[in-house]
């Protein structure tokens, strides 16, 4: 990852950040993404489809709970 001080733009703030996911202890995705998209990156991803469409339904589901 980068750092850009102050922010890669003076009239906003970048948010960045990093997404681990494991199923059954193994890891399946790493990931890092910033709003401004300078930092798009996959590192890894070994999903199957079905196994990225479970986790989906499964993460709507936490938002949805969480929003309450």
């Amino acid at each position: 990852m980068q750092w850009f001080p102050g922010g890669a733009r003076t009239d906003a703030i970048q948010f960045i950040g990093i997404c681990i996911i494991a199923k059954s202890g193994r890891l399946v995705s790493a990931s890092a993404y910033s709003d401004d998209g300078l930092n798009d990156r996959v590192f890894f991803n070994s999903w199957i489809t079905n196994d990225e469409a479970e986790f989906d339904l499964a993460y709507d589901a936490y938002v949805k709970r969480t929003a309450r």
